[in-house]
């Protein structure tokens, strides 16, 4: 079924476009984001802050989203008339599915060969290599799953220096999921502790380790 309705609201004047979103939200939009409108040939131009004077896009495409039996047209029409950015502007609306997100996060987590004896394996899935080191993981719910290249990096120094590890304790400080201190262990390491400030990082950590 619908989720939400999305409204792509496009030639909104940069210097306007903090006013409309905090209105549409007063009006009962859920969320509300900007992105820079550009023409073409044009490049991005990056901005950090807050949109205040001379910190600004020249135009902007705001896209707000609202629950899904709200009249979300009209009520962008009116905030934008209302603030006065209803002259060039041109509003878009779009149906947002319900999506199965657990389906979603199975199909992009796939097996992935980080060395090439060393596997990580989401818990959902079979191991490709069974003589393979194999790290089965829950991914998505905390940092370290192997696609980053600092894991892959970290990784690969462990298994290429396996006497830093071997024999000796090892403290992993922001452990994430688990990834590098399970890694510490499987190198021989005979202590292995990690810790992480983030309690869904500690929780997926442990289940990992398990």
């Amino acid at each position: 079924g619908v989720c939400a309705i999305m409204v792509r609201v496009s030639g909104v004047p940069g210097g306007s476009a903090e006013e409309f979103c905090d209105e549409l939200i007063e009006q009962g939009a859920d969320t509300a984001s900007l992105e820079e409108q550009l023409g073409e040939g044009e490049e991005a131009s990056p901005i950090f802050g807050s949109l205040s004077a001379g910190n600004i896009w020249n135009k902007v495409t705001v896209k707000v989203y609202f629950p899904p039996d709200s009249k979300a047209i009209a009520i962008c029409e009116r905030v934008a008339a209302q603030v006065g950015i209803d002259e060039g502007t041109s509003f878009k609306a779009e149906k947002v599915e319900t999506a199965d997100w657990v389906a979603n996060i199975m199909d992009s987590y796939q097996p992935t060969q980080v060395l090439p004896d060393l596997w990580i394996i989401p818990e959902w899935s079979e191991p490709k290599d069974l003589s393979a080191r194999n790290i089965i993981l829950t991914p998505g719910l905390a940092f370290g799953t192997g696609d980053h290249p600092t894991t892959r990096l970290c990784l690969g120094f462990l298994n290429n220096h396996q006497e830093v590890v071997k024999g000796k304790s090892v403290l992993d400080m922001g452990t994430g999921s688990g990834v590098l201190a399970i890694s510490a262990a499987l190198q021989g390491a005979s202590r292995v502790v990690g810790i992480d400030v983030d309690p869904i990082s500690v929780a997926a950590a442990i289940r990992n380790a398990n």
